[in-house]
């Protein structure tokens, strides 16, 4: 049982979660994790003065559109480290950590929850967007997507495939702002393997998106046949997805 939900907490806690320990269920809180670890440890201790937790599971992967909870914790080994360190230390019943499907590589996330001292993981939460789109490996990509930051207006969007060591900027010159904002990028992998491509967008004010968006992509010297793919109706869809510009006011 998450708390994360249109009930308050004092439901959860007055009413929810009895009705479950009593039914005889073993109890196995999910709790999402704050962005002060210090607030998390916190939340597992006042959850946990209830008695009625068996097992706590620390969700750091939620697909949030929020900038600093859910997987852009999962995201960052770092900050898993710490999470987990606070939210551990404060509990006394067996404590697990739910990761995020939507990184190229979650061996550095388990390894932080592992030295922080989680005594598990669940390896998947919700897969964001595209688990993962096959394109051939030494020809060109195309990526299509849209800004949009209401009648702000966007100044540069910007590419990377390392993830975020280095940014290629598209200068998107003048355009109507009451409009989305359409841009391609092209990319060319040059060897096999899995990748990851990060958007970002920036207002003439300076405003950054608040969260960097992703697309997963799997580069193969030999595509799938078209019996080995599945397809939605009768056409190829281009891969489209907000900046995140527009939900941040």
């Amino acid at each position: 049982m998450e708390l994360f939900s249109t009930m308050t907490r004092d439901v959860w806690i007055d009413r929810e979660l009895e009705i479950a320990k009593k039914s005889g269920a073993t109890m196995h809180i999910s709790i999402l994790a704050m962005p002060d670890p210090e607030d998390t440890a916190k939340l597992v201790e006042e959850m946990q003065n209830t008695g009625m937790v068996d097992i706590f599971e620390l969700n750091v992967s939620c697909p949030m559109p929020a900038g600093t909870v859910g997987m852009h914790i999962g995201k960052n080994p770092d900050l898993i480290y710490k999470q987990v360190k606070a939210a551990a230390a404060a509990s006394k019943v067996p404590f697990t950590v739910k990761l995020t499907p939507n990184v190229t590589d979650n061996i550095g996330a388990a390894q932080a929850c592992k030295d922080a001292g989680a005594d598990g993981i669940t390896i998947s939460n919700s897969i964001r967007s595209f688990a993962g789109v096959d394109i051939e490996t030494g020809k060109p990509y195309t990526f299509q997507g849209y800004a949009d930051a209401f009648d702000h207006h966007v100044s540069t969007i910007e590419f990377s495939m390392d993830h975020g060591n280095t940014w290629t900027a598209y200068e998107v010159g003048e355009y109507d702002v009451n409009k989305w904002l359409w841009w391609t990028f092209e990319w060319t992998p040059e060897e096999n393997g899995a990748y990851c491509l990060m958007v970002r967008a920036t207002t003439e004010e300076g405003e950054v998106s608040f969260s960097t968006h992703e697309v997963m992509v799997n580069a193969k010297s030999v595509l799938p046949s078209a019996d080995e793919v599945v397809r939605f109706g009768d056409y190829d869809l281009p891969i489209q997805y907000s900046t995140g510009l527009e939900n941040n006011e």
